[in-house]
């Protein structure tokens, strides 16, 4: 019997009388089968990026579908989706390859259960952003998708604009994390930064923060070795139980880094990020080597190709990791996918960015298996924000999972126009 095009596949009844939500459904009904989908895309011939891209295709027509109504027989809607997808594309090249009409019924698919892992994964080689969202260049604001608009920080002298293709616009519908395959988490925990120039100022600001619910206290040193020690001293002593954490950011050569870690020690310190120079992999490896402490590495990772070189010099404990230094979304996410095989988490970095990149890494983060539970957040040293929703005020500590259409957030364009002609004033001589 020939498989049933999806529009003649039995419904149930309307999705949004369903129990359960499209995100559930989709994670149940649908990436169960991923494996199945892609091993089938192969078997008619797509290529590795083109079976990813139909894959993206598929997966969207499906949920614009179930939006409406979910089908009765997931499964076979599915390939049903995916045939029709292929058929398609071939009338278009006239070329029509005999497996993508075989009867769908009759493939040796097998259904896979869909276990914690899979759920977790789930999406992970969907390459949304790397076509939507991971372009730069000039673009019309206006003209973005919710969650991919114009990002314009005038604290600082770069300008980025995303500007998504059309294929991009059906995207951004959807939760993001949702595309990323699911979260496995719903809040994401953030440290402490205090602000400050003396020990004193810094321990106040400290005790500030773990009265505030932050169980991570994160303070730069690096400020000369006897301010190092006054720092670490006074801020253990302002947050008690709180783990502290210090970045070093490059400050020490090897020797130093061996001296003041010995040192430091007698402070309960949990990690030194980035204790010695990035020019040198090698010297934080030695460091590491021979520290009582915990080391991160930071300005050595900006790659995939770095953090896979950190982890096999074995030259950190854990990789400090950003969206904008990895150059966006698809390889931030296989950087952390090669620190998840070395066994080490990684910490989202923060760069003086502004609500859309809090909102985004947020998202990302939450699809992480290996992601610490004390990451960067640097929204609160902004003048201004020009996101208007949700609120990014850290709560004891953590924000949620955002939720809402592409990254959950809303611009508020009057303080986007404000931030335009800070950058614009910033540029003149």
């Amino acid at each position: 019997m020939r498989s049933r095009d999806p529009d003649t596949v039995p419904v149930s009844a309307p999705a949004a009388a369903a129990s359960d939500s499209i995100a559930d459904w989709f994670a149940r009904e649908i990436l169960a089968h991923e494996a199945a989908l892609t091993r089938y895309l192969h078997r008619i011939g797509a290529a590795g990026g083109e079976a990813l891209d139909n894959r993206q295709e598929i997966y969207i027509r499906v949920l614009e579908s179930a939006e409406r109504q979910r089908p009765a027989q997931p499964k076979a809607f599915l390939f049903a989706t995916a045939r029709n997808l292929i058929v398609d594309r071939a009338r278009r090249r006239r070329i029509v390859p005999i497996e993508a009409l075989q009867d769908v019924d009759t493939l040796n698919v097998l259904i896979e259960e869909q276990t914690p892992e899979r759920a977790t994964i789930g999406l992970q080689d969907l390459l949304h952003l790397k076509q939507a969202l991971d372009r730069r260049g000039a673009g019309d604001p206006g003209t973005s998708p919710p969650g991919a608009d114009a990002y314009r920080d005038g604290s600082d002298r770069n300008r980025l604009t995303f500007r998504a293709p059309a294929a991009g616009r059906r995207y951004a519908q959807y939760d993001f994390v949702l595309l990323l395959g699911g979260a496995v988490r719903d809040r994401i925990q953030y440290f402490g930064f205090p602000q400050g120039n003396t020990a004193q100022e810094l321990a106040r600001d400290a005790s500030l923060w773990t009265q505030r619910g932050c169980k991570v206290i994160y303070v730069k040193i690096g400020r000369g070795e006897e301010l190092d020690l006054a720092i670490a001293r006074e801020v253990r002593a302002a947050i008690g139980q709180a783990r502290l954490r210090l970045d070093a950011n490059e400050a020490w050569d090897v020797l130093t880094a061996h001296r003041m870690i010995k040192a430091l020690a007698n402070f309960d310190v949990e990690f030194i990020e980035q204790p010695t120079n990035s020019d040198s992999l090698s010297a934080l490896a030695r460091v590491r080597e021979n520290s009582t402490i915990a080391i991160a590495a930071d300005q050595l990772a900006f790659t995939p190709e770095d953090v896979y070189a950190i982890c096999s010099r074995q030259a950190a404990d854990l990789i400090v990791l950003g969206l904008h230094e990895t150059g966006g979304i698809d390889r931030f996410r296989k950087a952390a996918s090669i620190a998840e095989a070395a066994g080490l988490n990684v910490c989202l970095h923060g760069l003086y960015e502004t609500g859309i990149t809090t909102c985004a890494s947020n998202q990302i983060g939450a699809t992480l298996a290996n992601l610490d539970d004390g990451n960067q957040y640097m929204n609160h040293l902004l003048i201004e924000d020009i996101v208007a929703r949700p609120n990014l005020a850290l709560q004891n500590g953590q924000l949620p999972v955002l939720s809402g259409p592409g990254f959950g957030f809303e611009l508020d364009w009057d303080a986007v126009g404000r931030a335009e002609e800070a950058y614009l004033v910033s540029l003149r001589p």
